[in-house]
């Protein structure tokens, strides 16, 4: 009765999600970065990129998830929907893998309550930067969910062993970086714990150390070998234009862009939100590690257990993989985006923490713990959730709306020269021939602001609007995003 209890609010919890993320792929304004990649992509052949250095000027390229939305193109159309539906698959994938790990983690613990596996699906799943990229068109969100799906095939291998289920963990991981180049360290760290438990099983004597020892060598041969043929052009090519260079000299950096990002904007104290709960968080990071290693060591045969212990052993190792990297080759630290791998692994990290500490305990302390946590998680994606705009890329909020305004107030067959700040310009661009508005003619790119009046609308930022005032009046203000100018009469 209490599974069937459970897998009925995780039904509903996963629909109301995926309706979440399926209106903000509908409604909201198509993003710099998506419009880049639509226009470069959708009519390249990205086959020839395993070889051709054209295709990798940067590392915007997120092979698999332009290969999904060119198919859907071709489907269905180039409306928003269209172009984000491959982020919604992806969606689907990571609701259905978080929902059978935490089943099966739950399995195994006799007489479980009703709400741990529901507590488990809560805090893999809403958190509102993560959910972001489940209905945007880059490959930062499949790459999750096939990192998802990745970690529920270890778990099943770490009990069973089979081939089927190491090809799961590595394939997951494999595809995972094929949809973005930075779960690269992922898989790294993946392989280091499977080799791990491998050393452990012989270690122990386990009965089927040979034949996990056999399947988990070689299924991380051929994945190697397929990525290696895949990417080893792609990643020189990229290394030698700079384009891993990005980011910031400290892992402390990292974290912090994580804590912000999670936040979203919802600010809980006047000041220190980002001290305060990231170090609430590094508390419960802390216990999580602590209790999985000695769990591990009580119980070192049961399959939750050593599942626990490597699936907190990841982010660790990711952690201190980012800086060795940093010490020995001076690369710089992901953050943000490029770091959204942290936020489901430690998500999981957190959950197996209190399942488990509830499972051997049943006391008081750890019952309110996870319920303050899982009731928090709930409330601030209440608060802070909306249909309006994306955190990376907040200034193409209003992009469509103004595209749409100008549209309305040019009379038909009348044409003006509109001229857009550069961030603007894919977006703009987008929606001026995917709806045929022929007030005007596709807008230029430049990196310049234009000071001698050549446009009759200008769409700037709003700090630009003092340095053009003696030209341009102020037509209307998009939110806080962008400014339309209006070329003023002589």
């Amino acid at each position: 009765m209490s599974s069937r209890l459970s897998n009925l609010i995780i039904l509903l919890i996963a629909l109301l999600l995926l309706t979440y993320t399926s209106l903000r792929a509908d409604l909201l304004s198509l993003t710099h970065d998506e419009c880049g990649s639509f226009a470069i992509w959708t009519n390249y052949d990205i086959f020839t990129c395993r070889t051709n250095p054209d295709c990798w000027g940067t590392a915007n390229l997120h092979w698999l998830y332009v290969l999904l939305m060119k198919l859907s193109v071709k489907l269905f159309g180039d409306s928003e929907l269209a172009i984000r539906l491959p982020a919604l698959l992806g969606h689907v994938i990571y609701l259905v893998f978080s929902f059978r790990l935490v089943k099966w983690s739950t399995s195994i613990i006799p007489h479980p309550s009703f709400l741990i596996p529901v507590l488990g699906f809560i805090l893999l799943n809403f958190n509102p930067f993560l959910l972001e990229f489940q209905s945007l068109a880059r490959g930062y969100g499949l790459a999750m969910s096939l990192m998802m799906m990745s970690l529920y095939y270890l778990a099943r291998w770490v009990e069973t062993a089979r081939l089927s289920h190491a090809v799961g963990t590595l394939g997951g991981a494999s595809l995972a970086i094929l949809s973005n180049f930075t779960l690269l360290i992922y898989l790294a760290c993946l392989m280091a714990v499977m080799a791990g438990m491998v050393v452990w099983a012989f270690w122990q004597k386990d009965e089927n150390r040979a034949t996990r020892a056999k399947w988990a060598a070689v299924s991380s041969a051929v994945f190697m070998a397929v990525l290696y043929w895949l990417l080893h052009n792609p990643i020189r090519i990229l290394r030698e234009r700079g384009e891993f260079e990005w980011g910031r000299d400290s892992f402390y950096d990292t974290y912090k862009s994580l804590v912000h990002c999670s936040l979203y904007g919802g600010p809980y104290l006047k000041m220190y939100n980002l001290e305060l709960f990231g170090a609430l968080f590094f508390l419960l990071l802390l216990a999580a590690t602590g209790f999985a290693v000695s769990n591990f060591f009580k119980n070192p045969k049961n399959s939750l257990a050593r599942f626990s212990l490597l699936a907190t052993l990841v982010p660790l190792f990711a952690a201190l993989a980012a800086i060795a990297q940093h010490l020995i080759l001076d690369t710089k630290y992901q953050v943000d985006r490029t770091a959204i791998m942290f936020i489901p692994l430690c998500s999981l990290a957190v959950f197996l923490f209190f399942q488990n500490w509830l499972a051997q305990t049943g006391g008081r302390w750890p019952k309110v713990l996870a319920t303050v946590v899982g009731l928090f998680v709930v409330i601030h994606l209440l608060r802070v959730g909306q249909l309006r705009y994306t955190s990376e890329w907040g200034y193409d909020a209003e992009t469509k709306h103004m595209m749409a305004y100008m549209d309305s107030k040019i009379p038909k067959g009348e044409k003006v020269k509109l001229g857009v700040h550069w961030v603007f310009h894919p977006a703009s661009t987008y929606y001026q021939k995917r709806l045929g508005y022929s007030f005007t003619e596709p807008p230029i790119y430049s990196k310049d602001l234009f000071f001698d009046g050549r446009y009759d609308y200008y769409y700037v930022q709003p700090e630009d609007v003092p340095k053009l005032d003696s030209l341009y009046d102020v037509e209307m203000s998009f939110s806080w995003v962008g400014v339309l100018l209006r070329k003023k009469k002589n």
